[in-house]
């Protein structure tokens, strides 16, 4: 009767830092609303990101075809002279770019902007739990803004001639099979392969470099967030 008393005088209002007194059946009730809502929540959930992923491939899709369509043209009208000094499955790579485009676009629609909105969450929650240790979270926030801005800048120096090292691999390759005739009767297929293998060779090695280089940077952003 004494344990009956104590918990007939429990509270039945949930406060601050306190949860009331449940029965058994008010706690299943409880659950089986909370179940349900979580089910109802990740369906709809799911379906809008079906809807997102689907929105996504529309708009990269239009994109591609837009980039191609306008590139084409424009190599169109370029004089005779342009075309001598390139190779035509060089240009044709250059052209049909859509494998450039869409993984823009999927990064933007999947990974930034949702960040975006998930950081801007977190950094809502930690104010309303602690300012004082949410402003000693954000010290950290402009060196590692340092980092990234300085790896995408160190990262970005000389794209332009990393890319013409892959150009020149497949024109190599597209141009020493497009004349195998001559290559053969010549017998200049050792001197073609010799070729292929230096300017491959430097442009794996750069490539491996550039890697280095990222990871490098990679370390010290995860660290700091670590931190």
């Amino acid at each position: 009767e004494a344990d009956a008393d104590d918990t007939d005088s429990l509270p039945t209002v949930h406060g601050n830092g306190r949860v009331a007194a449940r029965t058994p059946e008010q706690t299943v009730h409880t659950l089986l609303w909370g179940a349900g809502l979580l089910f109802v929540i990740n369906v709809f959930s799911h379906l809008f990101s079906l809807l997102s992923d689907q929105q996504t491939v529309w708009l990269s899709s239009r994109i591609e075809a837009d980039l191609i369509q306008r590139t084409f043209a424009r190599v169109l009208q370029l004089p005779l002279a342009f075309f001598s000094r390139r190779a035509s499955g060089t240009l044709a790579k250059q052209i049909d770019q859509s494998d450039q485009a869409a993984p823009l676009v999927s990064a933007a629609a999947h990974d930034v902007v949702p960040e975006m909105l998930r950081m801007l969450g977190v950094l809502a929650i930690m104010l309303t739990q602690s300012w004082r240790l949410t402003l000693v979270a954000l010290l950290l926030l402009p060196p590692y803004l340092w980092l990234v801005l300085r790896s995408s800048r160190r990262l970005e120096t000389g794209l332009a001639s990393y890319y013409e090292m892959w150009d020149r691999v497949s024109a190599r390759i597209q141009d020493a099979l497009g004349a195998i005739k001559t290559v053969k009767l010549s017998g200049a297929a050792p001197r073609e392969t010799e070729r292929l293998r230096r300017i491959s060779d430097d442009a794996y090695q750069t490539y491996v470099s550039r890697n280095r280089l990222a990871n490098f940077y990679l370390f010290w952003q995860t660290a700091l967030g670590y931190l």
